[in-house]
């Protein structure tokens, strides 16, 4: 296996890892995720018709929910609504109808509103926008909200076998970013039969590629053997928390040059982070790889540890001279 391929290899397991942290061990001290409190109705935004799909903008300042009440005339089934907020502590207001061109006469839901004022949702409208035929069954579309507000035109993704989209019904579309590359997953019963969850990534041109079974996540290959087992898909989440920990801190920092605002010996903080990150993400490499090249990636980060300062010598920098703490 190359390094490149084992590379790939570990990044669509991060991300898939995503998705299996919540039913799992939150860290090694036996941490739990906490179960969810009791459901109350959301004041303001329901109807007596059927609503659904509920999912916050990254912002959360804006609920958007699929909704079978009276929006637009001729419409016989579901459309996207959303409701606004002025604050995280304040009301929904009353929902309204997203409106064209996301909604057509046909049903429009699961939306997924996702960073970039863009939004993703399935569609079971009989034209795609181009003039040709969608690929069958409700298929997911991507519109991009302007400045001013205003949603564009919504565009299909590719048919499979170059996109997500098969012949059968997709379903509740769901973005995740890492450092790993993106990815969109989602429910399809491909070509026919139950539904599965399915996985697709977003390639250097734009587009999502063809979307693959996550068969972690699937029933239709119960009696398979599972690839990752409940520590390694552990040691990938923690993969994932660390390199997400520095991207959020080299966006600090960043924010800080653009303001004037130099530093010193807060590059040791950059450099613990940094090793931290490279040691998880070696760990996980070994755990899913298992291979001469996993191998070396793991001995390699370990050696960051000494490279460039030994991470001793930065907890003493840091310690001393951003604490303030006695040297002895």
């Amino acid at each position: 296996m190359t390094r490149n391929k084992a590379w790939r290899r570990a990044s669509i397991a991060l991300a898939t890892a995503t998705l299996s942290l919540t039913s799992l061990q939150a860290s090694s001290h036996g941490a739990q995720v906490p179960p969810f409190g009791v459901a109350t109705l959301v004041p303001n935004v329901n109807s007596s018709a059927p609503d659904g799909c509920p999912i916050e903008s990254p912002d959360g300042l804006s609920l958007f929910f699929a909704s079978a009440r009276p929006g637009v005339p001729g419409n016989v089934g579901n459309d996207i609504w959303v409701a606004d907020r002025e604050s995280l502590t304040s009301p929904w207001q009353a929902p309204r109808n997203i409106g064209d061109p996301v909604n057509s006469l046909a049903n429009d839901f699961c939306p997924t509103p996702v960073y970039g004022r863009s939004l993703f949702f399935v569609s079971e409208r009989p034209d795609n926008g181009t003039g040709t035929a969608p690929c069958g069954g409700g298929d997911i579309y991507l519109s991009r909200q302007s400045p001013a507000g205003g949603w564009s035109t919504p565009v299909m993704l590719d048919c499979a076998p170059k996109g997500p989209n098969f012949p059968g019904q997709e379903r509740s579309p769901s973005l995740v970013e890492t450092w790993f590359g993106t990815f969109l997953f989602y429910s399809s019963n491909g070509d026919g039969g139950d539904q599965d969850i399915y996985m697709s990534r977003l390639g250097p041109d734009g587009k999502f590629g063809p979307g693959k079974v996550v068969k972690e996540l699937t029933t239709r290959v119960q009696a398979e053997p599972q690839r990752f087992g409940a520590e390694q898909v552990r040691d990938l989440g923690w993969a994932i928390v660390e390199a997400e920990m520095l991207r959020l801190h080299v966006c600090r920092r960043l924010s800080d040059r653009l303001d004037g605002i130099k530093h010193g010996p807060e590059g040791s903080v950059d450099k613990l982070l940094m090793t931290s990150a490279e040691q998880a993400v070696g760990h996980a490499s070994l755990a899913i790889g298992g291979d001469d090249t996993a191998l070396k990636t793991y001995l390699y980060s370990r050696a960051q540890s000494v490279m460039g300062g030994t991470a001793q010598i930065q907890r003493n920098l840091i310690a001393q001279r951003i604490l303030g703490l006695p040297t002895s």
